[in-house]
């Protein structure tokens, strides 16, 4: 006798067939052709979302107490206790306690029932997480602004050749053609240095004419070099300039880590079932 289900995933093991059960408000089917079953309303309460290695209560509440086996079956977890084959010591209550110990979605989840010699099964979407990433991104909020600081505090030096002698001389009848000196002109540097996002512009350009020389590097790095110097020069300025920078990284790092932890916080779920 084939039984079709209603999207509830598998069917449930310990060598029994087993039966589709149905939200409330819907048709109950029956376990055997011309054997009627009295619906039973079942209520279950546990949660979709639990951080691994905290337990959590997965409460059954029923009309009334005829079903005493009740058997959770979720891969990756550890459920205690591991079954109940006796009436309920709270009335018409029972609680399990479900420990996951995997992250990620624990497929399989099922509360199974047996009743009238048929064991039914109640899918379970539970989920098991950890802080990992909420614990990166707190980390990073308190790092980064320190690492900002001190990037402002000691700007980058390069120190490079100055400017040829033709690029300073001032053109024919300029205003700067007055202040040049009679004689010989003074000796430059050798090198001088240079700070800021000047100073990275001109050390990618030394880093590129190092990598020329090179036989062995392939086009794809002065592609790649050529396409990303204006945007880190224009980062670091920016970085540079911006006032009170620090501060405005540390506010969005603690916020990105509250909106994660809200995401991945705990959540209930609440079944109603006719058995």
């Amino acid at each position: 006798m084939s039984q079709q289900r209603e999207g509830f995933g598998k069917s449930g093991e310990f060598g029994q067939r087993t039966v589709p059960v149905q939200v409330a408000g819907q048709a109950v089917h029956t376990v055997s052709a011309g054997a009627e079953v009295s619906p039973l309303q079942v209520s279950v309460s546990y949660y979709g979302r639990m951080r691994v290695r905290r337990p959590y209560a997965l409460r059954i509440e029923m009309n009334e107490p005829t079903i005493r086996s009740w058997v959770p079956r979720i891969p990756g977890a550890l459920t205690t206790p591991g079954a109940w084959t006796e009436t309920p010591r709270q009335g018409n209550r029972l609680t399990f306690y479900v420990t996951p110990l995997v992250r990620g979605r624990l497929r399989g989840a099922a509360l199974l029932v047996e009743k009238g010699g048929t064991t039914l099964e109640i899918p379970l979407r539970m989920k098991g997480y950890t802080y990992r990433l909420t614990w990166f991104f707190f980390i990073l909020a308190l790092v980064l602004p320190v690492v900002t600081y001190f990037v402002r505090l000691y700007p980058l030096e390069v120190m490079d050749r100055p400017p040829t002698e033709a690029a300073q001389q001032p053109g024919p009848g300029g205003a700067g053609a007055a202040a040049v000196p009679p004689g010989p002109p003074p000796p430059m540097p050798d090198r001088i240095p240079y700070y800021g996002a000047e100073a990275l512009e001109r050390w990618i350009n030394k880093k590129s004419a190092h990598l020329v020389g090179i036989a062995d590097t392939p086009d794809a790095v002065f592609l790649l070099l050529r396409e990303l110097k204006p945007y880190l020069v224009d980062t670091y300025r920016f970085v540079l300039e911006r006032r009170m920078f620090e501060v405005e990284v540390f506010l969005a790092g603690l916020t990105l880590t509250l909106l994660i932890m809200a995401i991945q916080g705990t959540r209930r779920r609440k079944l109603r079932v006719s058995l």
